[in-house]
């Protein structure tokens, strides 16, 4: 299990505070507000202290010379949101004084830096633990850029990095880059569980351009270097194909495209819309030829509203792998790949499916909230976002193609079946971090098992 702490403090103030919220604004600059549909002369921004104004306009459909409606206002509004800049955006059409039409769009900007606590307890032994720090500004330099460095010590330990640039040049949205680079150690991996005072180290650099054809569609092309060391087992150097050969380190090379499509608007609380991925991935060892393999990818998900506050959630993804990988790339079930359950074993193939259906009613609707500050910071604890829901899911999955290797490590078989899990769950949607989820869940295959409970950040749809 893996979290980073960086919402509490926020959470229990908004909690505190909800009995009283309410929200404030900026001022309106000169213009009288009009009620839609209208066309678009120009566009006013107001309350972007720090994001840069060609970033909001990148972001949404309106334009001058659009024809500005209900519907559209609201979309934009929702995305604008949902991008991590900004806790509320309130767009209005207006009527200027020289008779002219102007979309005005008013932002209230989150505060980007933030240190952070990196956590990982290994849940088959707790003993097991990792601890760190972790450093990030979620708008770098005003143009939307995530720039965040973690370095950690314990059972896993070493540092990472991670630069993501949306607009790669100038102010175009068109092209992305994403640079990502790190060197973790891991004592005792869990594939190599049965072989003690082990350690795993893996170095790795990868390079990922984006391009985006509108606020729906995109695609990526990624490259990756890594390496992987294993230290000596009872005097025979390990390495990552069959554990017993004379060289300790492999060196990989993969590349991999993909495409999306997504329609859903408000992500982190969607209620309409639908995703679809594909990526294909290749890889090969460079000083072993004998080690490649083509790994495709597809994930579906969609979700609606049958009724006001109630939705209802579903995704599936499939994945395998043709061709000859390294031992441990494993496709494995359970925890952290998409079955929210207890299993009192892992299964290992060549192939991987999962499914997951969740119903989830809204108690507290999003509401805005205003926290109490000094001047100098409060332009940024207002208009804060704050939601509660709860919710009911079930989680199907089954690993098939069994490899050889698979009969020589303990507690690890390849799948007669499908796993099925059960369970429920609250989701907090929390000024800053977008949503914190505590789920319990319980395996339908092994349910002596008992029930995992589990705290996550980030949405699961």
């Amino acid at each position: 299990m893996k979290a980073t702490l960086q919402v509490l403090p926020t959470l229990a103030l908004a909690l505190l505070m909800l009995p009283a919220a309410h929200a404030s604004q900026s001022p309106m600059p000169p213009l009288t507000l009009i009620a839609p549909p209208a066309r678009i002369d120009t566009i006013i921004v107001t309350g972007n202290r720090t994001t840069q104004r060609f970033v909001i306009l990148n972001e949404i459909d309106l334009h001058p010379g659009s024809i500005a409606n209900e519907e559209a206002l609201s979309d934009d509004q929702d995305r604008l949101e949902s991008i991590a800049l900004f806790s509320h955006a309130r767009l209005l059409l207006g009527r200027l004084e020289n008779g002219k039409t102007a979309l005005w769009i008013d932002v209230t900007e989150l505060w980007y830096i933030w240190p952070g606590i990196y956590l990982a307890v290994d849940e088959q032994d707790p003993t097991r633990i990792a601890y760190g720090l972790i450093l990030s500004h979620e708008n770098f330099r005003g143009r939307r850029e995530r720039l965040s460095i973690n370095g950690r010590t314990g059972y896993t330990h070493g540092f990472e990095f991670a630069w993501a640039i949306p607009y790669l040049m100038n102010e175009s949205a068109a092209w992305s880059l994403l640079i990502d680079a790190g060197d973790v150690t891991e004592d005792e991996p869990r594939y190599l569980r049965d072989r003690t005072n082990i350690m795993a180290r893996d170095r790795y650099l990868s390079l990922s351009f984006g391009h985006r054809f509108d606020l729906q569609n995109s695609l990526y092309v990624k490259s990756r270097i890594s390496q992987r060391e294993f230290t000596p087992f009872n005097g025979r150097t390990t390495i990552a194909s069959d554990l017993s050969g004379s060289s300790g380190a492999t060196t990989s090379l993969q590349l991999q495209s993909g495409v999306k499509r997504d329609t859903r608007t408000y992500r982190p609380w969607a209620s309409s819309g639908y995703v679809a991925k594909f990526s294909l991935a290749t890889s090969f060892d460079v000083s072993r030829p004998n080690i490649a393999y083509v790994q495709p990818f597809l994930a579906l998900g969609g979700i609606v509203s049958p009724a006001d506050r109630i939705h209802l959630a579903g995704r599936t993804e499939l994945t395998s792998f043709a061709g000859n990988p390294p031992l441990y790339r494993q496709f494995i079930l359970n925890r952290d790949n998409g079955v929210r359950t207890a299993m009192a074993a892992s299964y290992e193939g060549t192939w991987r499916a999962i499914g997951s259906l969740e119903l989830r009613g809204d108690l507290v609707p999003i509401r805005y909230i205003t926290l109490p500050s000094f001047d100098f910071a409060r332009n940024y604890t207002r208009n804060l976002k704050f939601g509660i829901s709860a919710t009911l899911f079930v989680d199907g999955g089954r690993v098939g193609g069994a490899r050889a290797a698979a009969s020589n490590l303990p507690n690890l078989q390849a799948t007669d079946g499908w796993e099925v899990s059960y369970g429920a769950g609250l989701i907090f949607h929390v000024p800053y971090r977008d949503v914190l989820r505590l789920e319990a869940a319980r395996s339908g295959r092994f349910p002596s098992d008992g029930v995992l409970v589990r705290f996550r950040v980030g949405p699961l749809f």
